[in-house]
């Protein structure tokens, strides 16, 4: 059964995510690097797109298997 705590957090994470995926974006835009060409590997933007969609993926991944205590 799916809750608010639940659902909360998920929207969190997925605001928290959009957030960090646009900020890289606009860094992205500003390097004047092409749509389809991957990034520059370890800058700050990216690593931290890649923390919050792991985060986003956990809460996810929480709320299909009903691990959460209410």
């Amino acid at each position: 059964m799916i809750t608010i705590i639940q659902l909360e957090e998920c929207i969190k994470e997925c605001e928290r995510f959009i957030y960090k995926a646009r900020e890289c974006k606009v860094r992205l835009i500003e390097e004047n690097c092409r749509p389809n060409s991957p990034s520059s590997t370890g800058s700050r933007q990216t690593g931290a797109v890649r923390r919050t969609s792991l985060d986003l993926s956990r809460a996810l991944s929480d709320l299909r298997n009903s691990k959460w205590s209410t």
